[in-house]
């Protein structure tokens, strides 16, 4: 390395996960490589604009358990139908953060229950709400073929939404 410089490698989350999102409910999904997907706040999604104090899980996810290579135990989800979390905004507004497609919930973030601001400071990374397996192959496509990439979304959402994460 010429100047003592380190190389500089993407994110994790840039080298192993397709980076997908949902122009209008404005949720990510991180497809990791496995299958396994990872649900969050974009960053064009209102929560995201006013500090959110509360982020209450459904009670058929709260008491999540999974076991098992298949994670036996996880909740099933129908796209639009099933209902993650509330959220609660400083200014009084609530959001349902629903699935976007069909699968079984095997992990929430129980973090952001305790710390609602890491929806907003650390949403692509320590903010994320679910990890969702999907019920199958063609559950994934039809999720993907819904969902468009980051450089779209950024094209489509509102101007005074901020930048997501950077490579770095």
């Amino acid at each position: 390395m010429a100047g003592g410089a380190f190389p500089v490698f993407p994110s994790p989350i840039h080298r192993y996960y397709t980076r997908l999102y949902s122009a209008d409910t404005h949720l990510y999904v991180h497809q990791h490589s496995n299958g396994i997907a990872v649900l969050g706040l974009a960053c064009g999604h209102p929560a995201r604009q006013t500090p959110v104090t509360a982020c209450n899980f459904a009670d058929n996810v709260s008491a999540l358990v999974t076991s098992g290579k298949r994670k036996r135990g996880g909740q099933a989800t129908a796209p639009g139908q099933t209902r993650i979390c509330q959220l609660t905004c400083a200014d009084g507004r609530s959001f349902d953060v629903v699935a976007p497609f069909q699968g079984s919930i095997i992990e929430i973030n129980a973090r952001v229950a305790d710390n609602p601001a890491l929806l907003s400071d650390r949403a692509e990374t320590d903010g994320w709400i679910a990890v969702i397996m999907f019920k199958s192959a063609k559950a994934a496509e039809r999720m993907r073929s819904a969902m468009v990439d980051e450089d779209v979304y950024m094209r489509t959402s509102p101007p005074d939404v901020p930048v997501p994460l950077q490579t770095v």
